[in-house]
């Protein structure tokens, strides 16, 4: 693993807690280690502290090996649930193999960074909302419950995707709507309470948001419309035709809204930056936006597999 963040940040401070047996205080109040972002949250560093410990040393190359194994769960995750969704056995497939050829996420620069996990978690909370919102089993609302604290574990915006969890679940009809809401929200607030309480309130490295303007929201957008360019902007489209001829699903439109809502976070998110607007669209909205890639994958197969209504044949 060998990107810049795996280097400054989750590398870093996995392996400073495997070495020191501790999460020692410099990792979030000396000043020269401010470049590691002491506000990110720690289940990524305690995942390879844990796995190294329990492998007795601590060896990065061995550790590459996690994140295969994340997009193995994602990819296997979306074609089961889909299955269970009556999705068919060919638009299943479809969707998990499209996933797995998305190259702005499953990449080599990516390894062992945040994304990947963050794909596999968002995809888990959509899948675990829309079960407990339909009570479709027992166990849905526990999975919500888990799907939530993982996601405030893995990054910043796991606490914000929560919260867009929690305004889904309110605004969707049905019974079970306040206590999937709960479930959505409080295990998330209940991970980002243990960072605070554990370390303090550490601020934001990159964003000002008392910076917002009309010119830094025109440079943002200018900046995210260029980005992809024609082949990327033909795939985009060529995404959103898919979506578009699909049926109404209620489940599929709620993993396409909670994506939606993501996407807007990314767009808006430059506008605060403290070195810019282009210079974060340019160096992250590619990954992070790709990291909601396999729950939208699964909102827009649900929509698909009702057009030949399909039931798991």
């Amino acid at each position: 693993m060998w990107s810049n963040d795996f280097l400054a940040i989750w590398g870093l401070k996995g392996k400073t807690i495997f070495f020191s047996r501790s999460v020692p205080s410099r990792l979030y109040d000396w000043p020269p280690l401010s470049f590691s972002h002491p506000e990110y949250p720690l289940g990524i560093p305690f995942l390879l502290a844990g796995i190294s410990f329990l492998t007795g040393k601590w060896d990065d190359h061995a550790l590459a090996l996690v994140f295969p194994c994340f997009q193995a769960a994602t990819l296997a995750a979306l074609y089961g649930w889909l299955r269970r969704r009556g999705s068919s056995r060919a638009l299943a497939l479809w969707a998990a193999a499209l996933v797995a050829l998305l190259s702005p996420l499953y990449s080599a620069f990516l390894t062992g960074m945040a994304e990947i996990p963050l794909a596999f978690g968002l995809l888990l909370f959509g899948a675990c909302l829309t079960d407990c919102l339909e009570d479709t089993d027992a166990g849905a609302l526990r999975r919500l419950a888990c799907a939530s604290a993982l996601l405030a574990a893995t990054k910043n915006e796991g606490l914000y995707f929560a919260a867009a969890g929690f305004a889904v679940a309110l605004l969707s009809g049905g019974a079970r709507r306040l206590r999937a809401a709960c479930a959505a929200l409080l295990p998330a607030l209940a991970v980002y309470g243990l960072h605070v309480a554990w370390r303090g309130r550490v601020p934001l490295q990159d964003f000002d948001f008392g910076l917002f303007s009309v010119a830094r929201l025109q440079e943002a957008l200018g900046a995210a419309v260029r980005l992809p360019g024609l082949a990327g902007w033909l795939g985009l489209a060529a995404v959103a035709a898919l979506a578009a001829v699909g049926r109404r699903d209620a489940a599929g439109d709620r993993l396409l809204l909670l994506s939606a809502l993501g996407l807007a976070a990314y767009l808006l998110l430059p506008v605060f930056a403290v070195r810019g607007p282009s210079w974060l669209v340019e160096t992250t909205l590619a990954r992070t936006a790709a990291a909601l890639a396999p729950l939208a994958a699964a909102g827009i197969a649900l929509r698909v597999s009702r057009l030949d209504g399909s039931s798991g044949s």
